[in-house]
């Protein structure tokens, strides 16, 4: 329960930030949550997931994700939206092309999700079930790093077409 609960409060804290600085955060919140199913879901097998510290779980076809996973990736996922703003609010630019977005997002990317992997894993909140080609000395296999790339541009990029058509209304 504590981990659903520092979800939540998690979410609550990005939500409040993202208001300071002046960006609407409910659309990729939702997309984050979405995202961060859809992801679970395709890599449950890769992953054994503590029963006595997660214990709260969507039951998706013959898998179940823990609720607390899928919020620790909305939160992973709109602290890089959020990251992106604060470089830009740092570098005074009202607005930046595609190429600094996602450059500016796949490096927020890198870093939070190795870090979430790095220290759920190493909390005790999952363990991976293969241990070959692992990324550099955080002890975390390469396809979990590819899989925030993949699906952090799959984000990124479905932030940007949102807000375009936010911004056009």
């Amino acid at each position: 329960m504590f981990w659903e609960i520092l979800g939540i409060f998690s979410i609550v804290i990005i939500y409040i930030i993202g208001k300071g600085l002046k960006k609407n955060m409910i659309g990729s919140l939702f997309l984050g949550i979405i995202i961060g199913l859809m992801f679970e879901i395709q890599v449950a097998p890769m992953f054994l997931y503590n029963t006595e510290k997660l214990t709260y779980y969507f039951v998706v076809g013959v898998e179940a994700i823990p609720i607390s996973i899928i919020l620790a990736w909305c939160c992973t996922l709109n602290t890089c939206i959020l990251l992106i703003e604060i470089i830009k609010k740092i570098k005074s630019e009202e607005k930046i092309t595609n190429g600094k977005y996602f450059f500016y997002g796949l490096i927020s990317l890198l870093i939070t999700g190795v870090l979430l992997e790095f220290i759920g894993h190493h909390l005790g909140l999952w363990s991976y079930t293969y241990t070959e080609g692992l990324f550099l000395i955080t002890g975390v296999p390469w396809p979990a790093i590819l899989g925030w790339f993949f699906f952090g541009t799959v984000f990124l990029a479905t932030i940007k077409v949102y807000e375009k058509g936010i911004n056009e209304i």
